[in-house]
């Protein structure tokens, strides 16, 4: 992922977490993240440990302070519940992870793409 969104030219910082309950931490800002940045937008496992993706998207879409930022689950489950849950959780994509290289390269260009060309944010938040 890191080598992926390094070639891309999105100008933005990455910071990865290792679970879901890192994930909320750093959204949250709590200890050790009280300088953490406010994302752009989550790329999002739905197979995390201590904290699996489907809680924390429900958790970021519940919270009036996190939940307009965009989430796009990125995840190795094309399970048709899993893609409905999502969207109905309020995700704003849904990506198979691709077991090819190249591909996953591709699908990371395909997100670069949507990214500087048809994304559009509120007047207020550009």
């Amino acid at each position: 992922m890191r080598t992926a969104l390094r070639e891309t030219q999105i100008p933005f910082a990455f910071h990865h977490v290792a679970d879901g309950r890192e994930a909320m931490d750093f959204l949250s800002r709590k200890t050790p993240y009280e300088a953490a940045p406010r994302p752009d937008f989550v790329l999002l496992d739905l197979n995390m440990p201590r904290m699996d993706g489907r809680e924390v998207l429900h958790a970021i879409k519940s919270d009036p302070d996190l939940r307009a930022i965009p989430v796009i689950v990125l995840t190795t489950s094309s399970v048709e519940r899993d893609v409905e849950a999502s969207y109905l959780a309020g995700a704003a994509g849904y990506a198979v992870k691709p077991i090819d290289v190249d591909k996953f390269f591709a699908l990371i260009q395909e997100i670069e793409i949507y990214w500087k060309t048809m994304r559009r944010w509120p007047a207020n938040e550009d």
